[in-house]
């Protein structure tokens, strides 16, 4: 048995290979198509909470964009697939298949017709089939599978083979198609094919492959110019200030394909004369074209909010296109700068401050955080930055409830704008964040010590308003608590709380927290179960003593005893001796704590032994997670109320670790920017610990979006000595002496008994 190639003559393999590819392409791109498409749709209603006029402009315009992006080679090539792939399936429904041989069929007969009845059948149609009764190619071909199935049925060899192989005949040779049309081998188009081929191999080939490696050569990663990040790299010192990046980010090639218009010579000077603090030329940058000096106008107009005409707003368009690549490129060349030299936190915290101006268009000599909020303006924040008010930041006014914001704080606006600042308070991100420092060498133990590898762990959690008004009001309350009057003695002055022992059930029977009333110290008797007084040195007057004599008069809140039983017992709870550093909401306030809970770690240090392997086993386990927390899926983080930026942006957060005393970036190197926080997200990554001694490290997490809003958290590391190895030596010898001392007392023991 051989085996056989020909050919498709009929073309039918041709068009199955055809739709094959074609398949491969419209799976995975239809997928994309649809995905995208439900996201956008999702975000266009979250985006739709706020109706205010500069965000209906925004939605207008990028509406308008998509709508001109739709037509382009990728949706038309797209669509041209979709088209082929329709025509073949129809093709192939009228292909005429080759049906499979049965030699009952040919003779009209069921396949359980006996021997008698095949005899006769065949008798019938030999007379009517006789090549001499009737003459012709049908008949004498139809006469000849007549016979040939007679055959196969009455002899038994025949018969054998057609059971056995599907052919009386016997096994045949194994027949292979090509997927090719047979007139591509045709001797007539020999001339054709061979210059196809030439084409392809010598002309098309080279000149994709030699475009590829032009392109890598051109471009580092996310697509940015090589000739950018040198630029990038000499400009961005140490002593760059945020208007020194932005001339600096002005500078870069992607510039280059703005247009040079007939109009720009009206409009940009026009534009320059509305920015009075702008120098008229590039102080000491030098590598410049007049499309860096048109962007560079460009991008100071978009940060004051200037209008600007037709023209000017596409290429305003081009260059806010360009931007996220490019702040990007900053950020990485700052973390890499500070392998090389140290010394550039600031600027790196100078280069977020700038992305936070970009998305929120403005100025970065008067980066108001609260002109970010709908229907502000200059007045609005100098009331609301008054001596009686004090709010400065967006996090201060939602702390208060919406009725105070109505009625006392923003009294002047009417119903429809101050419906537009809540719900931009609604979308406002509220972060809670957490983090440990542990050390990820097991061999080393749990002390840390100088070159030790380090495992951060980072907890980011995004609350809602009403989460975080409940936390803001919790941390309130336990601040006031810690006011304390003397025990076993009346204050004749200030207020007492009227404890009772379940707080939630009586605020929830009467519909008011009992711990909202105050009473005169006077008639409350102390010796009330419910009522705790804290140990303070208060004089009777109810005055805290002060330097000069004299104290301000405080109100005294005093906590019920199961609460503060349950905090003392908590604060005295030992902490995990893998924990080298914890953060809580406020460091600076639990210093002192801290320090407690550390030397409660070195006395409770032989109990935390034990549960060293579930200890370790538990880090790796985090760590895992962590690290597949760390990598970006699809799912998208939250809409950026950001009317004057044109594009659409999610919410994105900054997360590295710096040392503000010698202005040193520490970690992570490349920075992670964490892209997909909806509830929360855990970061982790891997350092190397310093040198001994005490170090004051500070955790940041800064939004990419909103301006002024950053986590800063302070930590201290202790770092000890590492041990020499020669001791390390022989505390392993002595160990494994006592180890064969052990062994040598077990065995006498067990030959004594």
């Amino acid at each position: 048995m051989g085996r056989e190639f020909e050919y498709d003559s009929s073309g039918n393999t041709t068009i199955y290979f055809l739709m094959s590819g074609i398949v491969l392409y419209l799976v995975p791109a239809t997928i994309s198509r649809l995905s995208k498409k439900s996201d956008s749709e999702k975000d266009k209603v979250e985006e739709l909470l706020c109706v205010c006029k500069p965000c209906r402009n925004k939605r207008h315009l990028v509406e308008s964009r998509k709508k001109k992006e739709f037509i382009s080679w990728g949706t038309i090539v797209y669509i041209t697939a979709w088209v082929l792939l329709l025509v073949m399936a129809y093709a192939v429904t009228t292909f005429e298949h080759e049906a499979i041989w049965d030699p009952f069929e040919v003779l009209g007969l069921d396949s359980s017709a006996t021997t008698q009845e095949i005899k006769k059948k065949y008798r019938d149609l030999s007379k009517q089939l006789h090549p001499d009764r009737n003459l012709g190619e049908e008949t004498s071909a139809m006469f000849m599978r007549v016979a040939k199935a007679y055959e196969a049925l009455t002899d038994d060899a025949t018969r054998e083979n057609w059971e056995k192989y599907g052919n009386p005949d016997g096994p045949q040779a194994a027949s292979f198609g090509i997927a090719l049309p047979k007139w591509i081998v045709d001797k007539q188009n020999s001339g054709l094919v061979l210059g196809v081929y030439v084409l392809l191999l010598i002309i098309v080939l080279p000149v994709v492959v030699a475009s590829w490696w032009y392109k890598s050569m051109k471009y580092v990663k996310d697509e940015v110019l090589v000739k950018t990040v040198q630029r990038l790299t000499h400009y961005v010192t140490k002593s760059a200030s945020i208007k020194g990046l932005v001339e600096a980010i002005s500078l870069a090639e992607e510039f280059d394909t703005l247009k040079a218009r007939t109009s720009d010579g009206r409009e940009l000077p026009h534009l320059l004369s509305q920015l009075p603090d702008l120098p008229r030329a590039f102080n000491k940058f030098k590598a410049f074209t007049k499309e860096n000096i048109k962007a560079r106008i460009i991008l100071h107009a978009h940060l004051e909010r200037l209008d600007m005409s037709e023209a000017m707003m596409e290429d305003w368009l081009e260059c806010m296109d360009k931007l996220p690549v490019l702040l990007k490129a900053v950020v990485d060349v700052v973390a890499y700068q500070e392998i090389r030299e140290h010394g550039f936190l600031r600027v790196c915290l100078h280069t977020m401050n700038l992305q936070q101006m970009l998305v929120q268009a403005l100025p970065t000599a008067h980066s108001e955080p609260l002109l970010q909020i709908p229907h502000f303006d200059d007045q609005a924040v100098r009331f609301c930055r008054s001596k009686r008010r004090k709010i400065r930041t967006v996090q201060q006014l939602f702390a208060l409830d919406d009725d105070t914001i109505r009625n006392e704080v923003l009294h002047s606006l009417d119903e429809t704008q101050l419906e537009d600042i809540l719900a931009f308070g609604r979308a406002f991100p509220y972060l809670q964040v957490s983090h440990s420092v542990r050390v990820a060498d097991k061999d080393v133990g749990d002390e840390l010590t100088a070159n030790a590898v380090l495992s951060v762990s980072i907890q980011l959690r995004r609350l809602s308003l009403d989460e975080w008004r409940a936390v803001e009001q919790t941390e309130e309350n336990e601040s006031d608590a810690e006011e304390e009057v003397p025990e076993g003695k009346l204050a004749r002055s200030g207020f007492v709380c009227l404890g009772v022992p379940d707080v939630s059930q009586a605020k929830q029977s009467i519909g008011v927290n009992p711990c909202s009333w105050f009473l005169p110290c006077s008639i409350v008797p102390l010796s009330c179960p419910f009522v705790h007084v804290n140990k303070q040195q208060t004089n009777m007057t109810g005055k805290k003593k002060t330097k000069g004599g004299r104290g301000k008069r405080r109100r005294r809140v005093v906590k019920p005893v199961a609460a503060l039983q349950d905090k003392e017992a908590d604060e005295s709870a030992p902490s995990d001796a893998k924990t080298l550093a914890t953060t809580s909401q406020d460091a600076s306030a639990k210093a002192s704590s801290s320090e407690d809970n550390s030397d409660a770690d070195a006395s409770s240090g032989s109990d935390v032994d034990d549960d060293d392997d579930e200890a370790w086993e538990a880090m790796q386990r985090d760590l895992e997670k962590g690290k597949d927390k760390n990598e970006d899926d699809e799912s998208t983080s939250f809409p950026v109320h950001c009317p004057f930026y044109p594009l659409e942006k999610q919410e994105g957060w900054w997360v590295f670790l710096g040392d503000e005393k010698r202005n040193r970036l520490l970690a992570p190197i490349p920075l992670i920017r964490v892209t997909t926080l909806k509830t929360e997200k855990t970061v982790t990554f891997k350092m190397q610990a310093p040198g001994k001694g005490v170090h004051h490290w500070v955790l940041y997490v800064v939004s990419d979006s909103y301006i002024g809003h950053q986590v800063r958290k302070e930590f201290k590391l202790d770092v000890q000595d590492a041990a020499p190895e020669d001791e390390v030596s022989e505390i392993e010898d002595s160990e494994e002496e006592e180890e064969q001392s052990d062994d040598e007392s077990w065995g006498d023991s067990d030959s004594d008994f």
